[in-house]
C-alpha cells in the first residue's frame, strides 16, 4: 500500500450530507492534512467490512463482520435443522488474498460451535464449550464493489450466498461544514494530461453544505482570486459507508463549466472529516486518487 492510500484512507470525514465536491492539495500538503502516516501496514480488508451484513430475501438471517487490526472476527446468524435459531462464530479470520502486501478483498477462517450457560441463570465458565464446525471465507464482490460473497461450511454441507450491508440510517447529515482537504489523483488512464484544481493556493478550505434537490451536498472552494470549483453530487449510505456521484464544475467565479463526473466510493465519514477512493472521467481520460478533508469547525 503506498503511503497516500495509508493516509487517505485512515482519515474519516467530519459534517456530511450528501453529494461531494473536492480540491485538489499539493502533494507536500497530504501528510499534515490528512494525518501522519505510517510506513508499514497492518494487512487488512480494505474497505473495511465491520457492519452487519444480510440478504433481503432472507429475513432473519444475518452476518456480523468486525474487523480490528489485522483480524476479522464473524458471526453467523442462521436456523438449524430443527428450524431453530443459532449462531456460529468465526473470531480468528484473517486476509486470505493480499494486495501489495497489505490490502486485501477477502479473508477467511474456522467456524465455531459455542455451548455455554442458559442466559437466565448463573454464569458457569465451566459449561462453555467451543469445537470447530467448518471453514467461513468472505470477498468483496468483483461485479458489486457493496457486496460480499459469502461461502461456508458448517458440518460438511456448504452454502454461498451474495450478502448486502445493513442500513438503516445515513451520514448525510456530518458533512455540512468547513473542511481543509483536497482531490487528489495522481493516476491518469493513456497520455492524458495532469490535473490540478487548487490552483496556487498553497491551502484549499472547502465549504459543504446541504442540496436537497440531489439528496446530497454542494462543495465549494477557490481555486484563484476570481475562479473556483463546485461539486454537485448525491449521496447514497451502504452500511458504515458512503458514496458520493456528481458534476464538478470549475473555472471563473458565477460561471463556472462543466469540468468533468466525479465519484467517491467506501466514503468514511466522520464528525472529523471524511475520505474515500475517487475517480474522475474527463473526455475520454480517467483519473483516480483520493478524496478527504479534515473539518475545521
Amino acid at each position: 500500500m503506498s503511503e497516500n492510500e495509508a493516509c487517505w484512507s485512515v482519515a474519516p470525514g467530519r459534517h456530511a450530507v450528501a453529494s461531494f465536491p473536492m480540491t485538489l492539495f499539493p502533494r507536500p500538503l497530504l501528510p499534515a492534512l490528512m494525518l501522519a502516516c505510517s510506513s508499514t501496514a497492518l494487512a487488512r480488508m480494505s474497505p473495511d467490512p465491520t457492519g452487519l451484513w444480510f440478504d433481503p430475501a432472507e429475513s432473519g438471517w444475518g452476518l456480523s463482520v468486525t474487523q480490528q487490526g489485522d483480524k476479522v472476527f464473524a458471526a453467523l446468524f442462521v436456523y438449524d435443522d430443527a428450524h431453530k435459531p443459532t449462531w456460529y462464530v468465526a473470531s480468528d479470520m484473517e486476509p486470505a488474498a493480499l494486495v501489495g502486501g497489505s490490502l486485501s478483498n477477502d479473508a477467511d477462517g474456522t467456524l465455531y460451535r459455542a455451548s455455554g450457560p442458559w442466559f437466565g441463570g448463573p454464569f458457569d465458565p465451566a459449561l462453555v464449550t467451543v469445537s470447530p464446525a467448518g471453514q467461513i471465507h468472505i470477498a468483496y464482490s468483483s461485479t458489486d464493489a457493496q457486496s460480499l460473497e459469502l461461502a461456508y461450511t458448517i458440518d460438511g454441507r456448504s452454502v454461498t450466498k451474495t450478502v448486502h450491508p445493513q442500513t438503516w440510517s445515513t451520514n448525510r447529515p456530518l458533512i455540512a461544514g468547513m473542511y481543509a482537504g483536497g482531490l487528489y489523483l495522481p493516476n491518469h488512464s493513456g497520455t492524458c494530461s495532469p490535473v490540478n484544481f487548487t490552483g496556487n493556493a498553497s491551502a484549499v478550505i472547502m465549504q459543504a453544505g446541504t442540496n436537497a434537490q440531489l439528496e446530497g451536498v454542494r462543495f465549494m472552494w477557490g481555486t484563484g482570486s476570481d475562479t473556483g470549483c463546485l461539486l454537485e453530487a448525491g449521496y447514497s449510505q451502504h452500511g458504515q459507508l458512503g458514496a458520493l456521484t456528481g458534476l464538478l464544475f470549475c473555472g471563473p467565479i458565477g460561471g463556472p463549466t462543466l469540468t468533468a463526473t466525479l465519484q467517491v466510493t467506501n466514503l468514511l465519514v466522520s464528525e472529523h472529516g471524511f475520505s474515500g477512493p475517487a475517480t474522475m472521467t474527463r473526455d475520454s481520460c480517467t483519473y483516480t486518487g483520493h478524496f478527504g478533508g479534515v473539518a475545521t469547525n
